[in-house]
């Protein structure tokens, strides 16, 4: 490497005032000369650094928030109140169902209940008889065996209304419902209709869906090898690819599994009200460190072997200079520094390096 750099502004002046100069030598100054206007001179930068990890993922809301229904019973889809997209709010009726297994169902509910009652009050009669020495212990067992098992399947007929949103003590006191009304749990907007008007849908077929979306989240992919390097609070920057808008989030939850290679992390966004639609594709930066240095860009950096270098300005000329330094991304480098000149070159090192 050179020492100096012997562009002297007294080198100038006397090519462009000698006498009888020939047009190649004309022509040589005006390079110089263009080539000194590139090259700026100044203190180096100090701002944060970032180091950060890119992933991909997608915008989500919480399982708790995303409410898939099914029918208990198969039945055929008698109304449907809502289309999707639509908002509902909490209780409203998003959908009817009836079928002829409702009715027995509910039926069976109240022979059971008949049943019951009857084995009940059997059972008291014989109870009394028996401190007559008129009914043997023998029958009151039977009977109190029957009424347990009649109360058992009541409460089973019971429990399976009660998943079908239906009241049993209404039915018991007012008789038999014929449809089964699917309700909004909570205020949300109708993410997928997934069934028509008539359609018969057995227990396993998803109706619609809600989602309540006032909690939005990223989930987030992250390389395996880069899995150690990311911690809870850690910021996040994300944007829609092809987007020049950024967004903002940290890190606050961190799967303890690794698949296919990659880490699930579960960030929080800074506004949760952001117009952006659920499982929209984004591209994230997490940061890793943002702390303050003296940096360069990376493209003024010269590079010899393990070894860099920069230019400062000495006098009237430039002189080449080792540089130790540190983190880098993809735009800056870090220059330790004990002195922060105002004769670095900060702009033009490649073009010195060619003289």
């Amino acid at each position: 490497m050179k020492n100096y750099i012997s562009i002297l502004l007294l080198a100038l002046v006397a090519l462009t005032g000698c006498q009888g100069e020939s047009q190649d030598s004309t022509e040589t100054t005006e390079e110089v000369s263009k080539d000194l206007s590139a090259v700026k001179v100044g203190a180096l930068k100090v701002e944060p650094l970032i180091n950060s990890i890119r992933s991909t993922g997608t915008i989500d809301v919480p399982p708790m928030e995303r409410k898939v229904f099914h029918s208990f019973i198969g039945a055929n889809i008698t109304k449907l109140n809502i289309i999707q997209g639509e908002k509902v709010a909490k209780g409203q009726v998003l959908a009817e169902l009836s079928h002829p297994n409702l009715i027995l169902l509910q039926q069976e509910l109240l022979q059971e209940q008949v049943e019951m009652d009857y084995l009940e009050k059997e059972l008291l009669r014989k109870q009394r008889l028996s401190q007559a020495n008129a009914s043997s212990a023998k029958e009151i067992n039977a009977l109190q065996k029957a009424f347990d098992q009649s109360k058992i399947k009541f409460q089973t007929v019971k429990s399976q209304i009660e998943l079908l949103g239906l009241n049993p003590s209404t039915i018991i006191e007012n008789g038999i419902e014929s449809t089964i009304l699917i309700k909004a749990p909570f205020d949300a907007q109708v993410s997928k209709v997934l069934v028509s008007n008539g359609q018969y849908v057995d227990t396993n077929d998803p109706i619609l869906e809600l989602l309540q979306t006032d909690h939005k989240h990223l989930e987030l992919d992250v390389f395996a090898m880069d899995a150690d390097k990311i911690k809870i609070g850690q910021r996040i920057e994300f944007q829609l690819p092809g987007s020049d808008q950024k967004y903002g989030g940290e890190v606050f939850l961190i799967n303890p599994d690794v698949n296919d290679n990659k880490l699930r992390v579960h960030g929080h966004l800074d506004n949760e009200s952001l117009g952006l639609k659920i499982g929209t594709f984004i591209e994230a930066k997490i940061i890793l460190s943002s702390n303050e240095v003296t940096l360069i860009e990376n493209d003024e950096l010269i590079r010899d072997g393990d070894d860099f270098y920069l230019f400062q300005k000495s006098g009237n000329a430039f002189e080449i200079v080792q540089v130790n330094i540190g983190l880098s991304n993809d735009q800056f480098t870090e220059v330790i520094t004990t002195s922060n000149a105002s004769n670095w070159v900060i702009k033009g090192n490649y073009y010195l390096q060619e003289f």
